[in-house]
């Protein structure tokens, strides 16, 4: 299998399960964003969960994930000659 394809793969399934991903809120972060509106936190509460998310589904999909990537790059490599 050639690497750029199962890397482009493994990218494309991580950009699927990234929302699955982005709905868990991380146990130390606040509960709402909307607890820190007056000081400014909740901006990067916001950005500090994007990057949880993004992180997460990154990390999931290199590690196999749900076989998305596998599947994918099988179907899109060239046939054998």
């Amino acid at each position: 299998m050639e690497p750029a394809l199962a890397r482009a793969c493994q990218d494309f399934e991580a950009i699927v399960l990234r929302p699955m991903f982005a709905a868990l809120k991380p146990a130390a972060l606040p509960a709402s964003a909307d607890e820190h509106a007056d000081d400014g936190a909740g901006d990067a509460t916001s950005m500090v969960e994007s990057l949880f998310a993004d992180a997460l589904a990154m990390a999931f999909a290199r590690a196999g994930g749900l076989g998305i990537a596998r599947e994918l790059s099988h179907a899109l490599e060239p046939a054998e000659r």
